[in-house]
């Protein structure tokens, strides 16, 4: 199974992102979407070996959001529950590709205030 993953660029609670990737069984390969998603996918895959990584960034720019999304068989997305539904954000934008691609959604809503878990 192929993951796109996708979370805020100031989103940083690694257990949480690795307590939503383990409900997923067979996954070969998790594409991320912004650094900070590749930085928490980098240090999960270092203890999963089996697992590729591809980065579909450069400077902190994603390429092709919705290739990202298209590409997968499931995306793993996370949204801050204090989201303002006014802001159109990266993970807004992959919210509508997943939507529009019918890809199968894992929505996590997190509260920033919470510290590892959700």
């Amino acid at each position: 199974m192929t993951i796109a993953f996708v979370c805020p660029s100031s989103f940083n609670d690694y257990k949480a992102m690795e307590k939503e990737l383990l409900k997923n069984d067979s996954i070969s390969k998790i594409t991320c979407a912004t650094d900070t998603a590749c930085s928490l996918v980098e240090k999960f895959i270092s203890n999963n070996s089996s697992i590729e990584h591809y980065r579909e960034i450069s400077g902190g720019k994603v390429f092709n959001l919705r290739k990202i999304v298209q590409s997968a068989d499931k995306v793993i997305l996370f949204e801050y529950t204090d989201y303002d539904g006014v802001s159109y954000s990266l993970t807004q934008k992959a919210l509508q590709h997943t939507r529009d691609l019918k890809r199968e959604l894992q929505y996590v809503e997190y509260d920033r205030g919470m510290k590892n878990g959700i």
